[in-house]
């Protein structure tokens, strides 16, 4: 991990952007394994800003996917690190640079990047907008299941950190989590403001 942290840094290696970001994604992920979210964020940003570098200098299909994916990984990180305002601009930013919308994205990390983006929204309580992005990816393809298994890893991954939304468990229980096949979903923000507002009458 050293070696990888170095070679990312080392100006020799300045005029290949493409492989310091790949690395520097490499690194995020190790940190994230590790359960060191602010490192993997660290990491992503540092990604990130090359990515963006390189893309200003010359815009082609491989900077436009590397700083894509970079922007929705980072998006990730962010929301671990308990950043949610972040992880949902560097979400919106992801689809930015290819100027395309998650519903109709055709590159490869539509799933990836769409999964990050609803997670930013839940996490800054608009639900609604999560819940339609959820919706799309849960009624995708990958390989013989449904991709709603990106959304349940990701919630798992969020429970072991102690960080949840009490939409999660609604959401759950939409595209079959079993995590939350029997628990009683806590009102959403929006409901008891509004329950609220009723007994206030």
């Amino acid at each position: 991990m050293r070696y990888l942290e170095r070679a990312a840094k080392d100006p020799d290696f300045s005029w290949i952007p493409h492989w310091q970001v790949d690395t520097l994604g490499k690194l995020a992920g190790i940190a994230s394994d590790f359960k060191q979210p602010e490192q993997a964020a660290a990491h992503e940003d540092a990604a990130i800003a090359i990515a963006e570098r390189n893309h200003q200098k010359q815009h082609s299909a491989e900077t436009t996917d590397d700083l894509s994916i970079a922007y929705a990984l980072g998006s990730w990180y962010q929301l671990m690190s308990r950043r949610p305002g972040v992880a949902k601009a560097y979400g919106l930013k992801a689809y930015a640079v290819r100027n395309e919308a998650w519903s109709t994205a055709k590159w490869a990390s539509n799933r990836m990047a769409a999964t990050n983006l609803a997670h930013g929204y839940l996490f800054n309580d608009e639900f609604d907008e999560a819940k339609k992005i959820y919706l799309f990816v849960n009624s995708e393809r990958c390989g013989d299941e449904s991709c709603g298994y990106l959304i349940r890893g990701d919630f798992a991954e969020l429970r072991e950190l102690n960080y949840v939304h009490p939409g999660m468990c609604h959401i759950g229980k939409l595209i079959g989590d079993k995590a939350y096949a029997e628990a009683d979903c806590e009102p959403l923000a929006s409901e008891a403001s509004a329950a609220g507002d009723r007994a206030a009458r």
